[in-house]
């Protein structure tokens, strides 16, 4: 699978393009204050511990924060940045503390009523609707009697070359374990890092299901 960045152009009429840039600006992410003069990275950290380096001057990039950090950055720093990926050998513990609780479970489906309002002249009434949702409760109200099985799985990356000789970033789709598909994919995403996976609902066989 070949990740690609597609640019959409679109040509705005004046008047709304002016409007547009304002509603920009006005909600744009924070620039931090960075007086060096040279080539230089700052390292970005997200909640969950994940790390790499970034050639940005923002407060957040990609759900990761700034640090004042720095280092000069290497070919393979540049690749990373550039398709937004940080490397599974750098983050091994963070990873593993992030997926530590990623145990296949059940998970139970329950029919869940709700209402909307509806206004018929000078009078609302409600109209009634039934959907179908998911918990992990056993014992939750409204059960149906079926179940699903949840399991994990991780997506790594790699950078090469394509056919025609530019640089992409190449997904080894979905695996059990990041760490067994290292070698070959030694990058990943925060931001896909890892999916759960549910099965098709099949009935709950009685006394046989915790």
């Amino acid at each position: 699978m070949i990740k690609k960045l597609k640019i959409r152009k679109q040509i705005l009429p004046f008047a709304l393009a002016g409007s547009v840039t304002l509603i920009t600006l006005s909600g744009c992410n924070k620039t931090m204050d960075c007086d060096i003069d040279y080539p230089h990275m700052h390292k970005y950290i997200s909640e969950e511990g994940f790390e790499t380096f970034k050639d940005s001057e923002y407060e957040t990039d990609s759900d990761m924060n700034w640090t004042n950090e720095i280092t000069k950055p290497n070919k393979e720093q540049k690749e990373m940045d550039q398709f937004d990926l940080l490397k599974i050998e750098d983050n091994r513990k963070a990873l593993e503390k992030d997926t530590k609780n990623d145990l296949p479970h059940v998970v139970y489906e329950y029919k869940h009523r709700y209402s909307t309002p509806i206004r018929v002249g000078k009078i609302t009434t409600h109209a009634w609707h039934t959907s179908y949702k998911l918990t992990t409760d056993a014992n939750h109200s409204n059960l149906t009697g079926y179940v699903r099985d949840v399991s994990f799985k991780y997506r790594g990356y790699k950078i090469a070359k394509d056919e025609e000789g530019n640089l992409q970033a190449f997904s080894s789709g979905l695996v059990d374990n990041l760490f067994d598909i290292e070698e070959e994919y030694p990058y990943f995403k925060v931001s896909d890092y890892k999916e759960k996976i549910y099965s098709k609902k099949y009935e709950k066989p009685k006394g046989k299901v915790k």
